[in-house]
């Protein structure tokens, strides 16, 4: 305790002696000031080289030219030898009077604007002493000095330093710790002076006491240490920060003149501190929502990438842009077109992407873990951070909807009296076509689907409304038909749903041999058949958007024709993106295959026989021609008694209220969003006149 005493006394004297030395460079800068050349003669200049010149001489000839009253100290002998190669203005003269006195031991002090005193530099200290108590009176007194919070012991070597070079008497007192100072009063006021203010600093510096009611005690005060710490690095008198948890407590010792920074900073910090809650989910995962508040999740955004020798459905999508067809391509092992590159898409595949930026306050107040056993969430965070949080889990955490999806993927093949493409029509049917067609009434048993296909080429996309098995038994009935698969799934909304059904095909990929001959083949496996995929999103007015993707491969005739090249494969993909009602049926067709086979029957050895085999050999060509086809219908599965997004996002809406009131539990049909499209018959048989007039 009394080396921290002793160096805050020492600190203090140190700065009110550099007061005392202040005003001896003060004194200095007013001989400069005096010496300021007037208009008359700014541009005069003075000789300054002097050999073996007495001290008084030199003296007196710097009095002659800066207009000076200059005192010598009858001590001050001895001769001066310098010289100056060029001239000197006053000012310059000035520099070079005082330099030269301080050379040979001498200080100049001011006494007041006219006149300067010469003294040696041992004496300096009390000639500007006295000059700093001018106005006081030079009566002696005796004046008594009580420190109140130092021991005067340690600073009574230091003050009598002072005291004896100001002619002062000095003696202290230890029983009552105080001096009594005996010499002139102007001297002796001073040194109270001192000693006044460096008792009042170290009370200053006494420690000070907060109380704090809602923050950790300890992380206020290291806050505070490293704000002062920083802004403060090299101040001594740097505020000492302590904090009790046990007390709750914060103790600040020393910056008196940071005190009351100190004590607002502390109010502000002093707020309730993190929470913690645990959120048990009903129906949203928790590993997938915690990713929302910590946007640990993948950056780039991109799918992930296929394993093994199979291409999944978001290799595929991202291959394909959405809306893209392509029909009978050869495709490498990877999944591409062999004709070149792929074309970028949007990835389809579930949005990760964190709900909150990096910057946001929420994001940086709250922790939020996931429970993968439970399936829960612990959330930490401050009172409104957590009502923020709360707010966010109880909107996520609802009841999905479920969409129940029909399809039909069929093969039209071209028979007798059929065209390529397709063209349908029924009352409630929108769509496209090329070419002219023969619809009538719509379809039905009497008039079945396969009779209005007659007679259309190239694409044809459209919406469906009939009934969905009359469809079914008017494709299976014709035999040019072939009906690839009916998948029927059921998946959540906003959740992607997989049918695939296909083999593991071995490829061979290299081959080489040994050095004992034996022959090492390389083999991959890559899966074809048929990979269909449907990602459903319902809307707010009760559309559903359907991310479709379909492909069907298969191993073309060819590969065995040349094994040096690798096997071929036939491929034929459908991504689309397309928006329909709830219980309607889209449609999508137009993807082309041509395929051609060639059959000889021969006479055994006969047929063999150049030219003359001709005669008992009999060769046949078949092209067929299959057009694919993709029905697909999505059906909204309601919730009983729970509530689901939409009813909560549609709480304001009349579209989201029907669905609610008129819940399907109560209804023995399932629900059915019907347009009426009036006129489109009227249209379809105007279109089919004009196609006929072109013939």
């Amino acid at each position: 305790m009394k080396k921290f005493f002793s160096a805050k006394a020492l600190f203090f004297i140190f700065i009110i002696s550099q007061n005392v030395y202040a005003e001896k460079e003060t004194a200095t800068d007013n001989v400069h000031a005096l010496a300021t050349p007037t208009p008359e003669n700014a541009s005069k200049k003075y000789s300054a080289s002097f050999r073996e010149v007495e001290i008084k001489e030199f003296v007196a000839t710097a009095a002659q030219i800066l207009k000076k009253n200059i005192i010598i100290d009858p001590s001050i002998t001895g001769q001066i030898s310098v010289r100056s190669y060029d001239d000197l203005n006053e000012n310059q003269y000035a520099d070079f009077f005082i330099n030269v006195m301080e050379a040979y031991g001498y200080s100049v002090v001011k006494i007041d604007n006219h006149t300067l005193n010469v003294v040696p530099q041992a004496q300096s200290l009390r000639a500007a002493w006295a000059e700093g108590n001018k106005g006081r009176s030079k009566n002696i007194v005796v004046r008594l000095a009580r420190m109140n919070v130092l021991s005067g012991a340690e600073l009574e070597p230091i003050l009598g330093l002072i005291a004896e070079n100001s002619a002062v008497k000095l003696k202290y007192y230890s029983s009552g710790n105080l001096f009594i100072f005996t010499g002139r009063e102007d001297v002796v006021e001073r040194l109270v002076d001192i000693v006044n203010q460096i008792d009042n600093a170290r009370a200053d510096s006494s420690p000070t006491v907060f109380n704090v009611s809602q923050a950790k005690a300890s992380d206020i005060a290291k806050s505070l240490q490293s704000t002062f710490r920083n802004l403060t690095p090299e101040d001594k008198n740097a505020p000492l920060i302590y904090g009790n948890d046990a007390t709750r407590t914060i103790m600040v010792k020393g910056g008196a003149h940071l005190r009351a920074e100190i004590s607002r900073l502390i109010s502000a910090m002093d707020v309730p501190g993190q929470q913690s809650r645990v959120f048990f989910l009903k129906y949203a995962d928790a590993v997938q929502m915690a990713k929302l508040f910590t946007n640990n999740n993948n950056p780039s955004g991109s799918p992930e990438p296929a394993g093994g020798n199979t291409m999944s459905m978001e290799a595929m999508l991202a291959q394909q842009s959405p809306g893209s067809m392509s029909s009978g391509q050869p495709a490498n092992l990877d999944g591409q077109a062999a004709s070149g590159g792929t074309t970028p898409a949007a990835d389809f595949s579930n949005d990760s992407n964190s709900m909150f930026s990096d910057g946001d306050t929420l994001v940086r107040q709250t922790r939020v873990h996931a429970d993968r056993d439970n399936n829960a969430l612990v959330v930490s965070a401050p009172p409104a951070a957590m009502q923020q949080a709360a707010s966010i889990i109880q909107q996520l955490d609802v009841r999905h909807e479920q969409v129940l999806v029909e399809a039909i993927v069929v093969e039209v093949q071209k028979a007798e009296g059929l065209n390529l493409g397709i063209a349908w029509g029924n009352k409630n049917y929108g769509g496209s076509n090329f070419n002219s067609i023969n619809v009538g009434n719509g379809f039905s048993q009497a008039n079945p689907l396969v009779n209005a296909l007659k007679g259309t080429e190239g694409l044809v996309a459209g919406f469906y409304h009939g009934n969905w098995g009359t469809l079914f038994n008017a494709l299976e009935s014709n035999k040019s038909n072939n009906i690839v698969a009916t998948p029927s799934v059921v998946t959540l909304d906003n959740h992607r749903a997989e049918f695939n059904v296909g083999q593991d095909v071995p490829i061979l990929t290299g081959s080489q041999t040994t050095n004992n001959d034996n022959i090492f083949n390389t083999v991959q496996r890559r899966t074809i058949g048929i990979k269909f995929s449907i990602l459903p999103r319902i809307n707010q007015s009760g559309t559903i958007l359907l991310t479709i993707s379909q492909e069907i491969s298969s191993l073309s005739d060819t590969a065995q024709v040349n094994n040096n090249l690798g096997a071929v494969f036939n491929i034929r993909t459908v991504n689309n993106v397309v928006q329909v009602q709830d219980n309607e049926t889209v449609v999508i067709g137009g993807l082309l295959d041509d395929e051609k086979k060639e059959t000889v029957n021969k006479v055994p050895l006969l047929g063999d026989i150049p030219w003359l085999g001709n005669v008992f050999r009999y060769t046949s060509h078949n092209d067929d021609k299959r057009n694919l086809m993709l029905f697909i219908r999505p059906r909204i599965i309601r919730s009983d008694g729970a509530e689901t997004v939409q009813a909560r996002q549609g709480a304001s809406s009349a579209v989201a209220d029907e669905a609610v009131r008129n819940s399907p539990a109560t209804q023995n049909a399932p629900h059915a969003i019907e347009r009426p499209t009036p006129g489109v018959n009227a249209i379809l048989n105007g279109i089919q006149k004009f196609t006929m007039s072109l013939h």
